[in-house]
């Protein structure tokens, strides 16, 4: 049985990473200017828990890093290894909500609710570690604006003398909040989606 639900956690992992990344360049490639990055962090999240939802956290920057450069032909930068901190917020905001599935499957009115809290509640936390990283930590690495489609933002706050933490927070928030709304509820989908195909296999499978 343990045996068992680790290989689903590890499948889990694999698998969610890997789409993670997938559909953030396909977003980036677009020139998104939302992330779209955590769709399935989320989805690991509800469907496997705590622990594997941080483990896509934590790999996914990294490994996204690597790929962007790669893709782009830019230098590696370490300091984009640290947004994993926004995704692990992400990820406990989620199992936080979502942990007591009695409760969180209770009705569709109550599984909305906690939908939208988890989207507003992790779309603070992670628009404010941002924008701590690329206030404070991002000039001591000498790293410039890079990758996030929230950079291009930061100039025209910036000419508004509001200081940097602010610059970089005010315009993160509400394209932040759009985009966790979008991967809240998508992440939310994809496990209902999982859990109906294993519901119809399951049925299969006792009728045979």
């Amino acid at each position: 049985m343990h045996r068992n639900r680790f290989i689903y956690n590890l499948l889990v992992c694999i698998i969610c990473l890997i789409l993670n990344v997938l559909i953030a360049l396909f977003a980036r490639v677009c020139q998104s200017p939302f992330f779209f990055d955590t769709i399935f962090t989320v989805a690991a999240t509800i469907m496997a828990g705590l622990i594997p939802g941080l483990i896509v956290a934590v790999l996914f920057n990294p490994l996204m890093t690597f790929v962007l450069c790669g893709f782009f032909g830019k230098e590696i930068a370490c300091f984009d290894f640290l947004y994993a901190l926004c995704g692990m917020a992400i990820v406990f905001i989620t199992w936080l909500f979502s942990r007591d599935k009695s409760s969180f499957y209770a009705s569709r009115t109550i599984t909305v609710i906690y939908l939208v809290i988890i989207a507003i509640s992790s779309a603070l936390a992670s628009s404010f570690i941002a924008s701590v990283l690329d206030a404070f930590l991002r000039p001591l690495f000498e790293k410039t604006l890079g990758f996030s489609p929230i950079d291009g933002f930061f100039s025209s706050f910036e000419n508004l003398n509001l200081g940097a933490f602010l610059s970089f927070f005010l315009p993160r928030v509400p394209v932040t909040f759009i985009d966790r709304l979008i991967c809240t509820f998508a992440g939310y989908l994809i496990c209902r989606g999982v859990d109906l195909i294993s519901t119809k296999k399951l049925i299969a499978a006792k009728e045979m």
